[in-house]
């Protein structure tokens, strides 16, 4: 069974003033109540599809009549929140803890299969017009999190998808050795740009290392968005390092394979080489 939403409400638990879980209570359109418990993976999922989703909704927001949809549904949602307890704050029920989330992204809606704990389901009907609310009182919940390492990790990569790291076994070698990550299905169905990203290192002997990642996100290379989420990856190397990037496709929809995707970052990475 999928529950839509009436309203719904966040609290933090702490453990010893750590993050534990987000405890997450649903309203249903019958009044009945259910909670489930997110912890930081599941969290950062969840936080994933609302803040990427918010995105395709703010494109739709320049009609007013939308707008005006948004608006009343948030109205709407803040007079029905359902109370949480103390109990539900200081006691959590182990079995209503979410293991896993998969979603289905539609239109106009998505929905949120929950795996719990107890190995039973929780299913969730999130329509566009609640995205925003539901974004806006997690965020607010977290403010009750005094961890700006935590807070910063969570959200920190929401923007983007690792797909590839690559080293380059010298600036003259076609050898490469990868690391492929596999984010699920609907994350990449969140994105429409593959973007191959090379890094540029110099040594004590002036000789140029390299290596390189292929990221999926939003927006096109050289904008400032794109920059943004290459000088977070920089930190990452731990090394000062000058940068270049290039889109690997813009079909929308499109998902290519590793092939498709080192091959063409193997070459960029030569060219750069050679122009110098």
């Amino acid at each position: 069974m999928t529950y839509s939403i009436n309203s719904m409400n966040t609290g933090i638990i702490l453990h010893e003033n750590n993050f534990l879980a987000l405890c997450l209570k649903i309203k249903d359109m019958h009044d009945n109540e259910n909670i489930v418990y997110l912890q930081t993976a599941i969290l950062h999922d969840l936080l994933f599809l609302l803040n990427n989703r918010l995105h395709v909704i703010q494109e739709r927001m320049h009609n007013h009549i939308y707008q005006e949809e948004v608006e009343l549904e948030t109205d709407r949602l803040s007079h029905h929140v359902p109370t949480l307890n103390a109990e539900e704050l200081h006691t959590p029920q182990a079995h209503l803890r979410a293991t896993s989330m998969m979603v289905k992204l539609r239109e106009d809606n998505c929905i949120i299969h929950f795996t719990l704990q107890n190995e039973t389901f929780y299913s969730l009907l999130v329509n566009d017009s609640q995205v925003s609310f539901m974004l806006q009182i997690i965020l607010k919940s977290l403010e009750n999190v005094h961890s700006k390492e935590f807070i910063q990790n969570l959200i920190s990569r929401l923007d983007y998808l690792s797909l590839y790291d690559v080293e380059f076994s010298d600036s003259q070698s076609n050898k490469v050795h990868y690391t492929q990550y596999t984010p699920p299905s609907w994350k990449l169905d969140l994105f429409n740009y593959y973007i191959g990203i090379i890094f540029r290192f110099t040594d004590g002997n002036e000789d140029h290392l390299y290596s390189g990642a292929v990221i999926k996100t939003r927006t096109l290379p050289e904008t400032p968005e794109t920059n943004e989420i290459t000088q977070r990856l920089v930190l990452k190397t731990n090394r000062p390092c000058k940068t270049y990037s290039f889109l690997i496709n813009a079909a929308p929809g499109a998902t290519y394979n590793i092939e498709e995707c080192i091959r063409p970052l193997n070459d960029f990475k030569n060219q750069i080489a050679n122009s110098y």
